[in-house]
């Protein structure tokens, strides 16, 4: 919503919808990385106590979780278009609003199995230690959800495509 013309532009070079996607995804991932990184080390300095494998969890059960969502954000952009201005206050710099709301409730739910992997493995099983290796594996298996969720959000991409053949 954001790129206005550059998408249509975007669509006239020979890029393949999957490359278009994900670029957007890695790109979107590397500008919510720093503002996260940032309140991660503020949260760590102002609360140094804890055990540190599970200040480790935190960014693996964020990371875990953009894999979820990025292919469902990018299937709600489409479904939902809406171009937007990043450099204004109020309404017309936020997405649709059925878009914003599916999408925080998408990253909740994606969160939450991340979190209860912590919880379980660290309380339940008393082993903290354990548990940035279980969250490990969990951003794998995200990973692959991920590869198959693209899929089905390239094709919904590609039905909303507008055919630049006949402008």
């Amino acid at each position: 919503a954001v790129d206005r013309a550059g998408l249509t532009l975007a669509m006239l070079v020979p890029l393949e919808t999957a490359a278009l996607l994900r670029g957007k995804a890695i790109g979107n991932a590397l500008i919510a990385s720093i503002p996260s990184g940032i309140c991660l080390v503020g949260a760590a300095l102002l609360f140094p106590s804890g055990d540190p494998m599970m200040w480790l969890c935190v960014p693996l059960t964020l990371l875990s979780a953009y894999l979820l969502v990025a292919p469902v954000a990018a299937i709600l952009s489409a479904i939902f278009p809406r171009a937007v201005d990043l450099n204004s206050i109020g309404r017309n710099s936020n997405a649709h609003g059925a878009a914003g709301l599916l999408g925080m409730l998408c990253f909740l739910a994606a969160a939450a199995p991340g979190m209860a992997l912590a919880l379980v493995t660290s309380r339940g099983l008393d082993r903290p230690g354990l548990a940035p290796l279980v969250l490990l594996m969990w951003t794998g298996v995200c990973f692959a959800i991920s590869l198959g969720l693209f899929r089905a959000a390239e094709a919904v991409f590609d039905r909303r495509r507008e055919n630049l053949g006949l402008t």
